[in-house]
């Protein structure tokens, strides 16, 4: 098992995939770019399954996604694959900052202006 320090506490990857995988989800907090943009996730659903598929729905549409938790860049990061609109706007590698059973928070940098994208998933 890894240990990668995150700012006030350690957060292992193991402990965000078991996490992920108790429930199901929902964004609870999107930006990019500056730019609060949550509203466009609402109704979205995530169920996290032990073979690393995503499963999203928002009324009877159904989405199929990949995601993954890994240590890098001393940190721990999730990362999300996902081929429709608007889910393709997760597909990046998220840097884990705090986590609890009911909320995941994220940011990433790798937009050209480097401004914090933040991504927060919360528990239904």
């Amino acid at each position: 098992m890894f240990i990668i320090s995150c700012g006030e506490k350690e957060i292992d990857y193991a402990s965000v995939l078991n996490t992920l995988r108790l429930g199901t989800w929902r964004v609870g907090y999107y930006t990019m770019n500056g730019t609060n943009e949550t509203s466009r996730f609402n109704g979205y659903n995530f169920t996290f399954n032990m073979d690393s598929s995503v499963i999203v729905q928002k009324e009877s549409n159904t989405i199929t996604g990949l995601y993954e938790a890994s240590n890098g860049n001393s940190n721990t990061q999730l990362n999300l694959y996902f081929g429709e609109d608007p889910l393709v706007d997760l597909n990046k590698d998220w840097k884990v900052l705090r986590l609890n059973g009911t909320l995941i928070e994220m940011e990433n940098t790798t937009n050209q202006q480097q401004i914090p994208g933040n991504l927060h998933l919360q528990k239904n």
